[in-house]
């Protein structure tokens, strides 16, 4: 579901974002920071996928769902 933003594309944008976030006991992604920027559209595009991306499977501690922390990077380059 990743767009690469045209205007990145037309600039020749290569990098990794990297984004962290708090994953819920329910699976919503909740407190979003970007970690490491490379271009805003990129940066903007990255938070979109995370936001908008299905449920995330909760951390288990104890047989009980947990809040959790996430860093995730995402890649963006031409092939």
């Amino acid at each position: 579901n990743l767009r690469y933003p045209k205007k990145a594309i037309k600039n020749d944008i290569q990098g990794k974002v990297i984004v962290s976030f708090s994953v819920e006991k329910d699976g919503t992604v909740s407190d979003l920071f970007l970690f490491r920027s490379v271009e805003y559209s990129l940066d903007q595009e990255t938070a979109r996928l995370i936001e908008a991306g299905p449920k995330w499977i909760p951390a288990i501690l104890n047989r009980e769902p947990v809040r959790s922390f996430k860093l995730q990077p995402v890649t963006y380059r031409f092939q």
